[in-house]
Formats: C-alpha cells, structure tokens, sequence
C-alpha cells in the first residue's frame, strides 16, 4: 500500500503513517514480535550498551527490550532532547521509574540520570514512521536523531510494521540511515544507497 506512494513527499508520508499507525490491527502481538526479533538477534547479544527510545502510544512499544537489555545486565540508555535545535543525548537508566514526560510529550530520563560519555559498543534503536531498503527513514521532522548519528559511528536499528517498508524514501544530505530494520516480518540489512 505505502509502495505506491514512494514518490510522495516526507510530509506526505508523516501525515499518511501517522494515520494509518493509529489503526494497526494486532498492534500488540506486532510489537512483541518486532522486539523479540531484535532480541534473539546476535546485534543485541554482542552490545554492551542499548540505546533505545521510550515510545510514545503509536509507535512501536519497545519497553520490552529496555526491561531484557536492564535484567540481561546491559546499560540502557534513553534520548532526552537537549533543546530545539536538534540536540539529544543519550542518559542511563536503572529502571521504568528513572523516566519522565518531557520535551514532545515523550518519555525522557529524569534530571538525575547520568550522561553517556562512552558509545562504545553500543547499538542504538531508531524510531520512524517508515523505512525504505535502504535505511532511509521518515522521522518525525525535527533533526534530532540524524544530528546524533553523524556525530557518532553505532550499528542503528530501525523498528517498523512491515508494511510500512517502501521502495524509495527521498533524503537530502542531512539524512543518516539505519543500517538493519527490524519488522513484524522480517529483518533486512540495508542496502547501500544509490
């Protein structure tokens, strides 16, 4: 369905998604089948640290993955936006209680939780609305996540419905992509880009 629009605009895809997210039907067995993948994976087993994200109510619950990454002895880490100019950094957690609501009415680390100094060994998880093959993604417009990832050099992981998996996804130089996507169906290793 999302194929036929791949010559649409990145707004054109935000806005469809984000409908079309709100009605995703078995969204719960979607999601622990998405997680479960990523933690079976040999990704996930060779990290010593999971950077990943506290989703909001339509994205792709990845709670599950924070609570394995904590028990299974990793440090996890959580984005807080620093301000609106596209800076985030990464904060330790211990537990769901180090998290509050912050900036975008998403769930941040709280003030006391300390700063990510070392990214070494580490995988981050990146959330999108839509992912094409070949990594490039369809955030939600405001830079933060790309402007993290030049800055560093980390296996990135996308987390996405299967279907929202197209062609072609148009980037500018800004863009960073992911280098594996994890769906309800499948894992693909992204291709190099054109």
């Amino acid at each position: 369905m999302l194929n036929q629009l791949d010559k649409k605009s990145k707004q054109d895809l935000r806005i469809l998604c984000s409908d079309l997210r709100k009605s995703i039907k078995h969204k719960q067995d979607k999601d622990n089948s998405i997680c479960k993948s990523l933690l079976e994976s040999c990704l996930y087993d060779d990290a010593r640290q999971i950077l990943c994200y506290a989703a909001l109510n339509d994205e792709i619950n990845c709670d599950s993955i924070i609570m394995s990454a904590l028990s299974d002895g990793k440090l996890v880490a959580l984005p807080r936006c620093e301000n609106k100019n596209g800076d985030m950094s990464f904060y330790y957690i211990s537990c769901m209680d180090d998290v509050e609501i912050g900036h975008y009415g998403i769930r941040e680390p709280k003030p006391h939780c300390p700063k990510v100094s070392n990214y070494e060994n580490s995988i981050v998880i990146v959330p999108g609305y839509a992912f094409d093959k070949y990594g490039n993604r369809v955030g939600y417009g405001k830079g933060y996540y790309d402007k993290f990832l030049q800055n560093y050099a980390f296996i990135s992981i996308g987390l996405c419905y299967n279907t929202f998996v197209v062609e072609k996804i148009d980037c500018d130089r800004f863009d960073i992509p992911v280098n594996y996507i994890f769906t309800d169906s499948r894992i693909l290793e992204c291709e190099k880009g054109e």
